[in-house]
């Protein structure tokens, strides 16, 4: 990840630099949950995206997401807002499709 990995610290995961080099200078960056679960693992460690937004749109299936020390279980379909630099996780079913 773009910042070392620390006891205590949340990694910044930069998508330009951390998962695919096509979007190193996109302002939007678009992508299945399939392609990103298949980079980072389908149980997403806590991290933080400190340079954008992310709306996820959940077609179907189930995700339990952790934002602000909460977690929320989403069934698709719904679209749901992570603010820059929160500290968040996904932990998601298979059958899940989501937009990011």
């Amino acid at each position: 990840m773009s910042e070392a990995n620390q006891t205590g610290w949340i990694p910044n995961i930069i998508i330009g630099q951390d998962y695919d080099r096509r979007y190193l200078d996109a302002h939007v960056h678009y992508d299945v949950l399939e392609n990103l679960a298949a980079f980072y693992g389908r149980d997403m460690p806590v991290h933080r995206h400190a340079q954008y937004v992310q709306i996820h749109y959940v077609d179907r299936g189930i995700t339990d997401f952790h934002i602000d020390d909460k977690i929320f279980e989403v069934t698709g379909p719904a679209c749901f807002f992570t603010p820059a630099s929160i500290p968040h996780s996904f932990r998601t079913d298979p059958a899940l499709e989501d937009m990011s």
